[in-house]
């Protein structure tokens, strides 16, 4: 992750700092599979899939610490049409769900199972 930009190797990166990551809670996917649509991390665009807390139930300008890197929650992302091309359900199911973006205020490197900590 780099510091007011992006993910490194992300289309995105750099266009707008304050929605630099897509944070997406794993109960999103949870939900989705008991509607019957079982979908791969990243269906939904995100950029982390985080386990143990819901992005959308923490207020903007909260921070999270995880690995190296330090997010700032920025504004819940909004569902688009781009993702009744992975099925026609989708954006009707993941309404307020789809997660929130985040300013990277200290890059660095995240690894799978680090610890969030708000």
């Amino acid at each position: 992750m780099i510091a007011n930009h992006g993910a490194q190797g992300d289309r995105h990166a750099g266009r707008d700092s304050t929605k630099a990551v897509l944070v997406t809670g794993a109960g999103s996917y949870d939900y989705l599979a008991e509607q019957g649509l079982q979908l791969p991390y990243g269906a939904l665009g995100e950029n982390l899939v985080v386990r143990g807390l819901e992005p959308e139930d923490l207020p903007v300008a909260t921070t999270l610490q995880i690995g190296e890197v330090l997010l700032e929650l920025t504004t819940p992302c909004t569902v688009c049409s781009n993702l009744s091309v992975v099925n026609l359900r989708l954006p009707k199911l993941v309404y307020g769900r789809r997660g929130v973006y985040a300013r990277i205020v200290r890059g660095g490197e995240i690894e799978v199972g680090d610890r969030v900590e708000i």
